[in-house]
Order: structure tokens, then C-alpha cells, then sequence
């Protein structure tokens, strides 16, 4: 029987990384870091926040409710402060519910299909990446 650990692994956070290594006895050259699976292109850009400047989150996804978009519009509304935005990116099943809800909602919009996705990403603060089951297959 042949080895069943591949040879080159994606971790994605440093304690999958720390597993792999302690529990499994692999070698770190052998194990890539992507956070959370992407990899970062921009983090050797300094952050340009100054206090008081417009936050853009970015959420990249499917829109349907594996990813949850109509709880966090729910569960966020009028909660976050005004400097705080969340731009969702994708269309799915319930882009149009998404849309709806986020209509009059200064802290949320609706982008629907991004075609640079990489540089639009470049120019936001921070991206969210959310799933109810992120790897798991529906029940």
C-alpha cells in the first residue's frame, strides 16, 4: 500500500498547519499556508485606515443560504456604524431577495457579478469569507 498523504498540502490557517505536523508527523516544506484558502497578494501593502475613513468589507460568494447573505443583512441592520459598508459580490438563487433587502440600507450593497475580482479585491479593507458548513456537503 502506497503513502496516502499527498505530497504537497494547502493548510489553511496555522492550526491546520500545526496539526498537520504535530498529529500527522509532516514536513513544513511539504505544506503550503493560503489563509483560509486564498492567497494573500497584497499583504506587503501597508493598510491606508486613518480613523473616520469609509471600511468597505468585501463578501465574494455564491448568494444563496449556505452562505448565509439574508442573516447577515438580518442580523447586522442598523447595527454597524455608518463608516462601515459590506459590498456583496456574486449572484445565486437569492440575489434578487439580497437585493431587495439591501435597498435603503446604507451599510450593505448588492455588486452582483465582478469581472476583475482579484482587483477589485485589491482596493477594499477586508474580505469576509463565511459559510454555515464551509466543506461539508447539504445534508
Amino acid at each position: 500500500m502506497g503513502n496516502i498523504i499527498p505530497r504537497d498540502i494547502v493548510s489553511i490557517s496555522n492550526k491546520v498547519t500545526e496539526n498537520l505536523r504535530n498529529y500527522f508527523g509532516l514536513k513544513g516544506e511539504n505544506i503550503k499556508l493560503i489563509y483560509n484558502g486564498l492567497k494573500d497578494e497584497y499583504n506587503n501593502q501597508p493598510s491606508n485606515y486613518l480613523p473616520g475613513k469609509q471600511v468597505i468589507i468585501a463578501y465574494p460568494a455564491k448568494i444563496y443560504d449556505l452562505k448565509r447573505q439574508l442573516k447577515i443583512v438580518e442580523n447586522l441592520k442598523g447595527k454597524l456604524l455608518p463608516a462601515i459598508e459590506i459590498h456583496f459580490i456574486g449572484t445565486g438563487p437569492q440575489y434578487d431577495e439580497l437585493k431587495e433587502r439591501c435597498k435603503n440600507e446604507p451599510s450593505f450593497s448588492t455588486l452582483g457579478f465582478v469581472d476583475r475580482i482579484p482587483e477589485y479585491l485589491a482596493t477594499v479593507d477586508y474580505i469576509m469569507l463565511y459559510s454555515e458548513r464551509e466543506g461539508c456537503p447539504p445534508a
